[in-house]
């Protein structure tokens, strides 16, 4: 998309998303293409970054903890630089918004702050409490294209594709596209289960109005 410069995907996981998100990012007049992506297991970012995914945009790609207070604070230092000059995946390693913590001092919030507004908000899983991570999206990133992944999954944003719903009869967001996928299955799940979780929904979202603050 012409309009998607700066994206936010937040949860990494196998990486599928955030790669093609960062390879269909586009130059704009006053911004590099940047895509930020969130994931608090260090095990599983090791190895999706060493997977094919990321394969095409690893020499793009720098990894940086948002863990602690310390290490949120260099992040909000380097943000605070010169807009970068070559197109950059950023990968985060923590979450976007820990419990309790203010949110304010997330590293979601500080992107935000210095970013938005964002242009393609990625939503898969939270890793964090949900609502409060939504609140961020709506007032800190503001963002133009919303895509949700396994909204019909326990644990996933099926809410906030009730949200959008709602906000589309409102006039504030309209639904573009949505549809299904299918994984492979896992043998620890029953029949009944492996069906459920082998078949993904999505749904897509673009603003159409300022909503109130």
């Amino acid at each position: 998309l012409s309009e998607v410069a700066v994206a936010i995907d937040v949860f990494l996981g196998d990486g599928h998303s955030a790669a093609a998100a960062f390879q269909g990012l586009s130059t704009q007049k006053w911004r590099t293409p940047e895509l930020f992506t969130f994931d608090c297991d260090i095990e599983v970012l090791r190895k999706t970054l060493r997977g094919r995914h990321f394969e095409a945009v690893k020499n793009a790609t720098s990894v940086v903890k948002v863990q602690s207070e310390q290490d949120r604070t260099r992040f909000r230092k380097r943000l605070q630089r010169k807009h970068v000059k070559k197109e950059h995946v950023w990968v985060l390693s923590g979450r976007p918004l820990y419990p309790e913590q203010r949110l304010s001092d997330s590293a979601l919030d500080n992107i935000c702050s210095m970013r938005a507004p964002i242009d393609l908000m990625i939503i898969d899983g939270t890793q964090g409490p949900a609502s409060e991570i939504w609140t961020i999206i709506e007032k800190a990133c503001r963002p133009l294209w919303v895509i949700l992944v396994n909204i019909n999954i326990p644990q996933h944003p099926s809410w906030m594709h009730a949200h959008f719903e709602i906000l589309e009869t409102l006039g504030w967001w309209q639904l573009q596209a949505r549809g299904h996928f299918v994984v492979d299955g896992n043998t620890l799940y029953s029949d009944v289960e492996r069906r459920t979780q082998r078949v993904r929904a999505w749904s897509v979202f673009r603003r159409t109005e300022v909503s109130p603050k």
